[in-house]
């Protein structure tokens, strides 16, 4: 009766405990970057959300007469671009905002869209406002 291992078994052993650690070390180093990547989406997205909080606050009708539909955010170690396109949809004064958030990290470059729509002036309060002075 033998007690031990043959040397075919040990060396099969450690290929298969070599096999495992390496691919639990490139497991990891994926979810590193899938994690890195969702926080720079998250934060796009947030830059995304306060740029159109902008727009929204100071009228839409305001934004595009000022004409300035570029712009950037600077962050640590990433620059984000933002851009918004701009359509009338002929009703409601209701206007249709895209608002593009691009970056560059590493060699790669992405891009978040964000669609939204925006009230502008409405044509009720200003025949309001006009009938009220016609009635004093």
């Amino acid at each position: 009766m033998r007690n031990g291992f043959t040397l075919v078994e040990a060396v099969v052993a450690n290929i298969i405990l070599c096999a495992s650690v390496i691919t639990l070390g490139a497991i990891g180093t994926r979810c590193l970057s899938y994690t890195r990547l969702d926080r720079l989406n998250r934060t796009a997205i947030t830059l995304a959300d306060r740029q159109l909080t902008v727009i929204d606050f100071m009228g839409i009708e305001n934004f595009i007469e000022r004409g300035q539909f570029d712009g950037e955010f600077e962050n640590a170690d990433i620059t984000y671009t933002w851009h918004a396109d701009t359509e009338y949809l002929q009703r409601d004064k209701l206007y249709q905002v895209t608002m593009t958030i691009t970056w560059t990290d590493g060699r790669r470059q992405y891009r978040v869209v964000v669609p939204t729509r925006l009230n502008g002036r409405t044509s009720s309060t200003q025949t309001s406002s006009q009938t009220g002075q016609a009635t004093r």
